[in-house]
């Protein structure tokens, strides 16, 4: 099973800009099983995550070398349960599947960690799993869909913090009007820093293709408008304290006749 790494990707598209990154779609048949959790008591399932999850997170905590395995090994008691219920006819009832999906989280940490499912809109059939493990890190979106008649685990953006940042998340967001498997990913800093990534993709049979990145933007935040994406960032910081802004700006994007266009600022 093959996944791609969001920081990887964004390297590669700062070295070959406009070079396509695909990706072989994930081997994963064997989360693909209809009612895998039928016959498992949940809350060894719960237990079995929180166990995964403290190791990837202990490795975070004692700065050591985050591990891939270890991450995907938690990952993979997710996309059971994903899979579990969209295989057992709950695809059009997410909010359940939700439901289920907050058992998950620690107790002591459950302001800190996500495990949330939407549909894709712009491409029906494929749904999307949000999973921040803590304010700490790592991150990930799971992309799930019905491939012969199963869902299965299709593809995923995996996101290990940067070791400067104790705080940070991974945000998956859709873009009105896209008729495409389009959406962005956003990613950075919920501390009174704000520094944040953003990145367009679009995702397809043959993999992701990255159309647009602004990256490590300070005191960043974003919002859509009448369908249009407004940006507003530091455009320069105090070289004396980084927190106080001398310069704001505000860029704003939409996705107008098949492609992400920069437009006119409210």
């Amino acid at each position: 099973m093959r996944t791609r790494y969001l920081d990887d990707m964004l390297r590669e598209h700062r070295s070959a800009r406009h070079r396509k990154i695909t990706f072989s779609f994930l081997a994963a048949a064997f989360l693909a099983v209809p009612g895998l959790l039928a016959g498992q008591d949940r809350s060894t399932s719960v237990e079995e995550f929180r166990q995964r999850w403290q190791a990837v997170v202990a490795d975070r905590e004692s700065e050591a070398e985050e591990s891939p395995v270890k991450l995907e090994a938690a990952l993979s008691i997710l996309d059971t349960v994903v899979l579990a219920s969209l295989n057992g006819g709950q695809a059009n009832d997410p909010a359940n599947l939700n439901r289920a999906l907050k058992e998950y989280a620690a107790e002591h940490s459950a302001e800190s960690e996500e495990y949330s499912v939407e549909p894709f809109a712009a491409s029906p059939g494929l749904f999307v799993l949000t999973a921040n493990f803590s304010l700490i890190g790592p991150s990930a979106l799971r992309f799930y869909a019905r491939q012969e008649g199963t869902f299965r685990l299709v593809s995923s953006l995996t996101h290990f913090t940067d070791s400067r940042f104790n705080d940070s998340f991974i945000r998956f967001v859709p873009v009105p009007e896209a008729w495409q498997a389009v959406f962005m990913s956003v990613s950075g800093r919920t501390d009174r820093w704000r520094t944040g990534t953003f990145a367009l993709w679009r995702l397809s049979e043959a993999g992701f293709s990255l159309l647009w990145l602004k990256e490590d933007l300070p005191l960043s935040d974003y919002r859509w408008q009448d369908n249009r994406f407004i940006l507003d960032y530091c455009a320069e910081t105090d070289e004396q304290k980084a927190s106080v802004c001398l310069r704001w700006a505000r860029e704003a994007y939409a996705w107008q006749d098949n492609r992400w266009r920069e437009v006119p600022s409210p």
